[in-house]
């Protein structure tokens, strides 16, 4: 009995497999989303300007606007500066460098790392002069990528095939959460026992579960102890079972026992009648036997005579002396009694 499983909803493995279908398909789909990815992400595309290390370049900036230097992981020695354009030379002051607050970060779908000179954000629109500085061998002829991430999350919507992929990602994470719960939920709510009979002659049947099972059980039961009845072969071909007698004579459980102990909540043991192993040597109980008296006429005929009586050596009992001298009744024999 500890081997059968209980039944359990198919909806759980259902679920999970659709949600693990739905990770594999968002997964191929994005997987095929190189070329959109990379004209997001991608510096080497994404750029407003491209110029060689140590070189300048006129730029029209916007206000509150991020921008960025960027060049190859491999690259070392270079530097930026940002100058904002007075007239028609570029001023002495130099934008301050500062953080840009945006989650985009520069990468690419070939593996090409990049590495983030300086950024900046701008307080001012119009133009500014970008120049970039080589101090080592290492960014001789290096290429130099300016850009703005502003509007990046507006570009992730502009690709369908970017959409459909993350939605069905997302989908399937939602999905599988979900199967879990319902698996559960249902083992919780799952039978957690099982019924089995006991035959005439000792024989135990497997464990059902089911109620359909359980019926199947009764009548296959019901028709070996009755071949010839009739009524059982009314019942089956009804698919009715009146076991109304058999819970009478206390061989058949009733509806609420059988929900209980599929449930646990009872535990329903056949109860065999043990003779008792020492009733042979059992000890006997003997009464005392109180013997009855006969009433002896001879003596009191004597009695009535005013005679005395003599008794035998076995009926006389040992007196006790008094110390106390007892009174003497008046000297009349019994023949003087009976005279008066």
């Amino acid at each position: 009995m500890a081997g059968v499983k209980p039944q359990q909803s198919p909806w759980a493995l259902r679920l999970a497999i659709i949600g693990s279908l739905m990770l594999i398909t968002g997964g191929l789909v994005l997987s095929s989303q190189d070329g959109a990815i990379d004209s997001i992400y991608d510096p080497r595309e994404r750029a407003i300007a491209e110029i060689t290390a140590g070189d300048s370049q006129l730029l029209e900036i916007v206000s509150d606007g991020c921008y960025y230097v960027i060049v190859e992981a491999k690259v070392s020695g270079v530097d930026a500066s940002l100058k904002p354009i007075e007239g028609s030379a570029a001023s002495n002051e130099e934008f301050e460098s500062s953080k840009c607050l945006t989650d985009w970060t520069p990468m690419a779908s070939d593996g090409t790392t990049f590495l983030i000179v300086k950024e900046w954000v701008v307080d001012k629109d119009g133009e500014a002069m970008l120049a970039t500085t080589c101090s080592d061998e290492d960014c001789d002829n290096a290429d130099v990528w300016i850009v703005s991430p502003d509007g990046w999350e507006m570009d992730f919507f502009d690709s369908t095939g970017l959409v459909f992929g993350c939605g069905i990602c997302c989908t399937g994470l939602i999905v599988l959460p979900v199967a879990a719960v319902v698996r559960y939920w249902s083992r919780a709510n799952s039978v957690q026992g099982s019924v089995t009979f006991i035959g005439p002659n000792q024989t135990i049947t497997q464990p059902f579960q089911n109620q359909e099972e359980i019926i199947a059980a009764i009548q296959q039961h019901r028709m070996q102890q009755n071949p010839n009845d009739e009524s059982l072969e009314q019942e089956e071909q009804d698919g009715f079972v009146d076991g109304s007698k058999d819970v009478m004579q206390g061989r058949l459980l009733t509806t609420e026992q059988v929900f209980g102990l599929m449930r646990g909540e009872i535990d329903v043991e056949p109860q065999q009648k043990v003779q008792d192993p020492f009733a042979d040597s059992r000890p006997q109980r003997i009464e005392p036997k109180t013997k009855v008296k006969s009433a002896n006429t001879e003596e009191i005929s004597v009695w009535d005579s005013g005679g005395s009586i003599t008794k035998s050596p076995s009926e006389q009992r040992p007196t006790r002396k008094k110390t106390v001298a007892q009174e003497k009744s008046p000297s009349k024999d019994w023949a003087e009694w009976d005279d008066m």
